[in-house]
């Protein structure tokens, strides 16, 4: 791994940070320094999210949550950036350790952009600016704890679902956060996990980071492995013929999985609005749309690919 020369820190002491690996997190580092090297939690949520609304950057997106807008992909890379030392955290606040004014640090003109965005928003903290997101993006207040305490009428979400609709969504070229607002903008409160192995090098889509993480915003997380198929059977799928194929043999099965089946039907007769998700975007290669095609059969559900 790349790393700078050691240098003198904040406090005095020689710290060596590994480069961050991800142009993001350097993007992150060179925002925080803008920031005034130190900058409260709830701020920087704030304040990253008007700067991906009003720049060329996009590389977070967020959720409406506890305070407002929040990154979990933008928390866990500060997560990361405090294991390698470019920052230290505490309860409220986040401080840079070391400076990232070096040539080359983040991408061309990136740094001119932080640098415009923060002489536009000089005075912009603490309430004042959690008020001026929540007025500009109501969206992202209806979650809130302390909407009630910065909005005159806090909004809410609208009411979606019937409770007899069954959805069914992928993840692929989705962020953690992408994928969640298509959950909550549709009401979804259950999302089955139908993959054989829940695993995902992409933040967010592993089964224990999914489990912590959506009853947080209020969608509960069950993993039904016996409806996925194993990695051996999906090793050459190359064309359209190859997951026909698939699915053929796939669609045989099901009726031996009716146990399983049920825990969704289940779910859906105590009218829930649950969505089944998988990795593919397209739901024609993936399995979970033969699950759902399967229930709308058998319990005439609707189905809803999102």
């Amino acid at each position: 791994m790349t790393s700078f020369a050691p240098k003198p820190n904040r406090q005095g002491f020689m710290i060596s940070a590994i480069l961050p690996r991800f142009y993001r997190q350097r993007y992150l580092l060179q925002f925080i320094e803008y920031a005034g090297e130190r900058v409260t939690k709830i701020d920087l949520q704030k304040l990253l999210f008007l700067a991906q609304q009003q720049g060329k950057a996009n590389y977070f997106d967020f959720v409406p949550y506890h305070y407002g807008c929040y990154s979990f992909q933008a928390a866990h890379d500060l997560e990361i950036l405090e294991k390698t030392g470019w920052i230290r955290t505490t309860k409220n606040d986040i401080q840079l350790q070391q400076s990232v004014d070096r040539d080359g640090f983040t991408k061309k003109g990136e740094k001119a952009e932080i640098r415009r965005f923060f002489n536009e928003h000089k005075r912009l903290r603490g309430t004042r600016l959690i008020k001026y997101v929540y007025e500009r993006f109501p969206y992202y207040a209806t979650k809130s704890k302390i909407a009630y305490q910065i909005m005159d009428k806090p909004p809410a979400l609208e009411k979606y679902g019937d409770g007899e609709t069954l959805y069914t969504l992928g993840y692929e070229g989705r962020s953690f956060e992408a994928f969640v607002n298509r959950l909550i903008k549709n009401g979804i409160n259950v999302l089955c996990d139908v993959r054989k192995n829940p695993l995902s090098r992409k933040f967010g889509f592993s089964k224990g980071v999914m489990a912590r993480l959506l009853p947080c915003l209020d969608i509960s997380y069950i993993h039904i492995p016996e409806l996925g198929i194993v990695s051996s059977q999906r090793i050459d799928l190359r064309v359209p013929s190859d997951y026909d194929e698939l699915f053929i043999t796939y669609k045989k099965s099901l009726p031996s999985k009716v146990k399983f089946v049920s825990i969704i039907h289940d779910l859906i007769d105590k009218k829930k609005n649950v969505a089944l998700t998988c990795y593919e975007h397209e739901p024609r290669f993936c399995h979970r749309s033969h699950v759902a095609g399967f229930i709308e059969k058998k319990y005439s559900v609707n189905v809803n690919h999102l």
